[in-house]
């Protein structure tokens, strides 16, 4: 059996937006999570950060993002979300400052991890642009002794009553459904929507990480209603499929805020 960790929504701010909650802080809540990844034995082979690393995506704390995590023991996949900066991020990991979207993949023994940024500048829905359709078709087709595992922010739209600030937009779906049928996908690891949620998407299992930062309130169907918490998934492959835990740095508790929905279903 191999193990992996899924993280989301870290949120990290050191800029403007610097959260002064001491009880549920994702700056601290990261320096937890990898000293739960650093203490799993067996060994986790990766930790997988599905996107959203940082809150308002300033320099600043993407060096603190990089300064944390330089102390995990085992390798770790970062994607961008829809609250990251591609320039900045570059900047201060690949000390470049290039816009462009920021896809790549990786072999780690048997594993093959494929990730593309759904991020849309300015905006809370996601899409995938075409570049990144042939990019994963050819590597899906290089793959095909590897188990898959895709990475994205934004999970992909399932169902007709999804809101379009939540998913991938319906066309991005579609195609990225038309580029996965046929191939062995061990699972889609995504966050954005701040629940630990599994979907079974035409046989294929999409796993939602709740993240470092908060969570949502399910039952809250008038307002986007955040509660404090804070998850890492430990991710478990083996011949009868996935198995994932949730790991719990904070259970959810105090509300943060309240978001009106249709503010949301502006920035699409």
């Amino acid at each position: 059996m191999s193990s992996f960790l899924h993280i989301s929504d870290l949120h990290i701010s050191c800029g403007l937006r610097d959260t002064k909650n001491e009880n549920n802080n994702p700056n601290s809540n990261l320096k937890m999570a990898i000293n739960i990844t650093n203490r799993l034995t067996p060994k986790p082979k990766f930790v997988i950060f599905s996107g959203d690393l940082t809150d308002t995506g300033d320099l600043e704390s993407y060096e603190y993002l990089k300064s944390v995590i330089s102390a995990s023991k085992i390798p770790i996949i970062l994607a961008l979300g829809n609250h990251d900066n591609r320039s900045n991020f570059r900047k201060v990991f690949y000390g470049s400052e290039i816009d462009d979207p920021y896809f790549h993949a990786s072999e780690y023994d048997e594993f093959k991890v494929i990730v593309l940024d759904t991020s849309k500048p300015s905006k809370v829905s996601g899409t995938i642009c075409e570049n990144q359709f042939i990019f994963l078709q050819e590597v899906l087709n290089e793959s095909k002794n590897h188990k898959v595992l895709l990475v994205l922010h934004h999970p992909p739209s399932v169902d007709e009553d999804d809101l379009p600030w939540t998913t991938l937009d319906k066309k991005s779906s579609l195609e990225l459904y038309s580029c996965l049928k046929g191939h062995d996908i061990s699972g889609i690891f995504c966050g954005h929507i701040h629940l630990n949620k599994f979907i079974n998407w035409n046989n294929i299992p999409i796993i939602t990480s709740s993240g470092l930062q908060s969570t949502i309130d399910p039952l809250e169907k008038t307002e986007l209603r955040l509660l404090e918490a804070a998850s890492v998934n430990l991710c478990k492959l083996n011949k009868g499929g996935l198995n994932i835990t949730s790991l719990q740095i904070h259970p959810a508790g105090r509300e943060i805020r309240r978001v009106n929905k249709n503010l949301l279903g502006l920035m699409v």
